[in-house]
This record gives structure tokens, sequence and C-alpha cells, in this order.
């Protein structure tokens, strides 16, 4: 018994070790979020994938995409960090420069990072920071960027072509192609998210009060995107005059960069997982939430495809959010990015209330907080150890009280799986057996069932057995 509690020991500490290992980091220092910050800022709403979601559950997806954990962890000198999904996200879009330091792509295989000229970690468990990746030369260009893009580019038109379906198959089996795919997958996500909100902290690259004396100027020498929207009829007219070239020059590349940040901050007509449909529509009768970058798509680029009374009525409605915004980004660190938050925050949640479609909002978080299937897979854990304990000394008296503990936790565990899957079906308003996500955890909770049903009948303890076993596969699966 001596000798099993030892390993046992030994066991639970290594997976505990394993699982805090964290690579090395370039970040100086980290300053967490203010608890009232996140708290706003995770229960603040998102459309994505058809339905309304919490920020936290957004975050949790896109952070188990780049990185497969729903948290970060790492160490700057003495000190460990972590940091949940929720901040995470947050340092995407309001700290960009710190979220780039932080250690966040996982490759197993180092011949992936060797592929695009990087160097790779001693161990394949430390995670790579987006600095690490880019490795920007004195010029601010990147060459691991340029080889990522330009090999899973390649790999990329010979999947699209039909006529290359087996030369498809082989490239996809190698396993360094199959890294890079994958890695480019979540620098493009990670990308996306920092530079979500880049249009509203930068501002446009010009400041028009110096390019025409028609228009007031900014300060730090960029205006801000709210006020060129606001004067977009006069810097169309300014641009159709006569003399308008030489005007038309200084402000070109400043419309070049406002429409690559409004498509990086998501417009309707280009669908991206990253892009976040945050605000409600406009009218009640609209069920598509609508993404930053399409404010600044109707404002600027398709204005002309509303009539004049509606252009109004859009600016009105459209420009404080933008405004909101950028005093949201321009003001982190600063004691009024609570309240900025808080604001932005409260209109949205107001109006999703109005429209009915608030009301799973705090379920999902409940939900969220709870992790019923994270609590479900340990206890099976516990209870097949301490089924193995009792196989030491079948039929003892410690045998048959440990049973009734193996008993009460697979019991517990089953509850708290049965519990996870029906509040999930409430809040995608579909039935258990839907998706594999879903059918998987439902067809393992009725097997667990059934097993204890004849358990209950036969006491042998086999039926217990398999119980505990399909409990553990199922929620792996």
């Amino acid at each position: 018994m001596n000798c099993l509690t030892s390993s046992l020991r030994v066991v639970l500490y290594c997976f505990f070790t394993v699982s805090l290992t964290v690579g090395a980091t370039g970040i100086d220092s980290y300053e967490k979020w203010d608890p009232e910050i996140v708290k706003i800022f995770e229960a603040m709403p998102v459309q994505e994938e058809g339905r309304l979601k919490p920020m936290q559950t957004v975050a949790r997806y896109k952070l188990m995409r780049i990185n497969n954990s729903k948290r970060l962890r790492f160490q700057i000198g003495d000190e460990k960090f972590k940091v949940s999904a929720s901040e995470w996200l947050m340092d995407c879009l309001f700290r960009p420069e710190l979220a780039k330091q932080m250690p966040i792509f996982k490759v197993n295989n180092p011949a992936v990072i060797e592929a695009i000229g990087v160097n790779p970690h001693k161990s394949p468990r430390q995670r790579y920071s987006y600095e690490e990746l880019s490795d920007l030369d004195e010029n601010g260009l990147s060459e691991p960027m340029r080889l990522l893009s330009e090999r899973t580019g390649e790999l990329g038109k010979i999947m699209e072509d039909p006529d290359k379906e087996e030369e498809s198959k082989q490239k996809r089996r190698d396993p360094v192609n199959a890294g890079l795919l994958s890695l480019k997958s979540a620098v493009n996500e990670f990308e996306w998210a920092i530079n979500a909100f880049n249009f509203a902290r930068q501002g446009i690259t010009v400041d028009l009060g110096v390019v025409s004396d028609e228009f007031k100027k900014a300060e730090g020498g960029r205006s801000k995107v709210s006020y060129f929207l606001s004067e977009f009829d006069k810097i169309i007219e300014i641009a159709r005059r006569p003399d308008g070239q030489d005007f038309v020059a200084k402000i070109s590349e400043a419309f070049n960069l406002l429409q690559r940040d409004m498509a990086t901050a998501g417009v309707k007509d280009n669908v991206s997982m990253i892009s976040l449909a945050m605000f409600p529509p406009m009218s009640d009768k609209d069920e598509e939430w609508i993404k930053p970058g399409y404010l600044i798509e109707q404002l600027s680029f398709r204005k002309n495809e509303l009539t004049v009374d509606d252009q109004k009525k859009f600016a009105q409605w459209a420009l404080p959010k933008i405004e909101a915004l950028e005093n949201l980004t321009r003001n982190v660190g600063s004691p009024d990015f609570i309240g900025h938050l808080k604001s932005l925050s409260d209109g949205i949640v107001s109006k999703a209330k109005k429209r009915g479609e608030y009301k799973n909002i705090e379920l999902e978080l409940l939900n969220n907080r709870l992790g019923l299937f994270h609590w479900a897979l340990p206890f099976y854990i516990m209870a097949f150890i301490l089924l193995a304990v009792t196989w030491l000394g079948p039929g003892s008296r410690v045998s048959r009280f440990l049973t009734h503990g193996v008993l009460g936790m697979t019991c517990f565990a089953t509850v708290a799986l049965i519990a996870g899957i029906c509040l999930r079906s409430v809040l995608l308003g579909r039935p258990p057996i839907s998706t594999l996500y879903e059918t998987i955890p439902f067809i393992t909770a009725a097997a667990v069932i059934l097993c204890l049903i004849i358990e209950f009948f036969d006491r042998k303890g086999i039926a217990l057995a398999c119980s505990i076993m399909i409990g553990i596969i199922g929620i792996f699966l």
C-alpha cells in the first residue's frame, strides 16, 4: 500500500509540474488587469457563429485555437503569472505590444520552427511569442513570417487544385507541412486580434488640419478616424476641386491604410471568425450584429449606397460607437479606462436586453465558471484510482467501504456531466445529439447511466468499472 501511495504521489506531481511548464519569455514586466475591468469585459455580448456569446467564451475559444489552453502561464524572474483568456484578449485589443511578447504559440515539432529560420527552444513544451516568431530585422521586415506565408501559400495552392489531390494528401501527411499550416492559422488569428482596434488606437496617418486649413489640427499629428468620417463629405468635395490633386496626393496613403484597418476590424462582406460583431444592429428587425469595420465602411467607402436622410441617421448612430472605441483604446492604463469600458458595455447590454438576446449570457457565464465537464473528468479518474485500490484486497471491509466512495464519485461525475449537457443544450437551443461535440458527451452519459443501473442489480463491480472507463474515455474524446 505504501508503494502504491508513493507511486501515485510521483505521478500526480509529474502531471502537475508538466501542466505548468512554460518556456522562457521576453516580457520584462506584466501588469494584471483590474478584476472589475475583467468582469465587465467578460460579460459583454458578441455575436459569433449565429448566436450571442459573452466575450469570455469568445476569448476562450480564440486562445484554445492558438495555444491549446484556456489560460496562459509564464514566469518573469521569480514571479509566476496566470493570465485568463479574457485578460489575454484584452491585452491583444488594448495592449498589443505587450501581447506580442507573451509566450502563446505552441509548436511541438522543432523542424517547423527551423523551417521558417527561427532557432527552436530546447524543450518542445516551451511556447513562442509573436516577437520570437516574427524576428524583425533593422528595416522592420520579418523574414520568418515571409517564409511562413510563402510555404503555406504554396501548400494552399496545391490543396485547392483538384488535379493535385494525391500530391495534396502527401503534403498534408508531412508533419512539417501540417505544423506550418497550423502555425499560420494561429498567427493569422493572433494578428487579427492585435490589429482589430488599430483604427481607434492610431487614427489615420495624416493630420487633416496640416493638409488643409479647412480642418482642425489634431493632437499628435494624426486625425482621429471619427473626425475623418464626420468630415468625409468635405474631404471628397476638396478632392474633386480643380486644385485638389495635391490634397489627394497627401491623403491617398491615409485612405489605403484606413481601408486595411477597416477590413481588419471586420465588414459584412468579409466574413472572419476573428472580427468582433459587438454592436447590436440599428434596426430591431435585423438579426446580424455589426462589426466596427462595417461602421467605417458605411460612413466612407459605401456611403453613397444610402440616401441623404439615411446617411445622417446612420452617422448619428454609428459615430458615437467609433468615438467610444477611440476613448477606450486611448485611455489604457488611465483611471478613466474603466468608466469608458462600462459606458460602452452598458450601452451594448441594454440594447441586447431590449432585443431579448441577452437572456443566455448570464447562464453561459455561470456555465463557464462552473466548468462542469472539467469537474466530471477528475472525479472519474479519482474513482478509477480508488477502485484500483479496492482490487488489492477484494472482499475486505476496507474494500467494501472504498467501493461506496467509488460509487459516490462516479455518481457525482455523472451528474456534473448531465448538467453540463443540459446547460449546453439550453445555450445552443438545440438537442444534445446534433454535432459531434454534443453527441459524444450525450452517448457517454447514457452509457454510464446504463452501466450504473446494471451495477445496481448485479453488484459484482464489473459494470461499475466499465462506467468509470466509459466516462474517462468519453470526456477525453
